[in-house]
């Protein structure tokens, strides 16, 4: 079903209202089995409808089989904006992609469209609850494998030659995780989170998830974590 204008639009959620309130943004959209779509009139969405409705379908499917998590809310109000400046813009803060899990919106730029990442963040809050900020951006990095077109255990490896790596001590406590270098930040906690699951399992990662407490869990401390992890990278593909 296609529509235009939001007003005839059945939302939900604070921030839903927010966005389609937004000045200077006029809304067009679709809903689909799973999504209810917005997009710009001339927008590099709307232009591309039909591949754009797919590979967000194609991003949803990969983050339920990376997740295991089947059950989901629906529909999910998904905003497509062209560019990382149309979506500061709308948001009101720099980045290219993002979700609220308590009004099951994610809005996301053109480009990304088919990873996982958001959706990750989405079904992962929704099932699981909050957690550590590592995690959180770690496991929705890991799930497209890969960052900024990179694998990321190449690209660690050139962080870790570049001396850019983060300590893991820092990674794992600080408080304030926006304040690092996210093109250094996202692909490390995305490698560490990798190894955690490849090397322990699954389950152990949720015990993880739910209790941050490397010690209890995998009986490691942040130096055997680091020393462990950069092993990892020299053989990781």
């Amino acid at each position: 079903m296609i529509f235009s204008g939001c007003a005839s639009v059945i939302h939900y959620g604070v921030m839903n209202e927010y966005f389609l309130g937004k000045n200077d943004f006029t809304w067009r959209g679709v809903q689909t089995q799973d999504f209810v779509i917005y997009y710009q009139p001339y927008s590099l969405a709307e232009k591309n409808l039909v591949q754009a409705e797919i590979r967000i379908q194609k991003g949803l499917e990969k983050a339920k089989r990376f997740t295991k998590i089947q059950k989901i809310k629906t529909p999910i109000y998904f905003f497509v904006v062209d560019d990382r400046t149309q979506f500061h813009k709308l948001a009101g803060y720099d980045n290219t992609g993002s979700s609220y899990h308590k009004s099951n919106t994610i809005i996301e730029s053109y480009f990304l469209l088919g990873e996982s990442h958001e959706f990750v963040h989405l079904l992962t809050q929704q099932e699981w609850g909050r957690s550590k900020n590592w995690l959180v951006e770690g496991i929705a990095v890991y799930s497209d494998n890969g960052w900024d077109g990179k694998n990321l255990e190449k690209l660690c490896r050139e962080y870790q030659q570049s001396h850019r790596l983060i300590p893991i001590r820092d990674l794992l406590k600080s408080n304030d995780f926006n304040s690092f270098d996210t093109q250094v930040s996202y692909p490390q906690c995305g490698s560490l989170v990798k190894y955690l699951i490849l090397t322990y399992g699954w389950e152990k990662f949720l015990q993880l998830w739910k209790n941050p407490n490397l010690k209890k869990i995998y009986n490691l401390t942040e130096t055997e974590l680091e020393r462990d992890w950069k092993d990892f990278l020299q053989t990781g593909s």
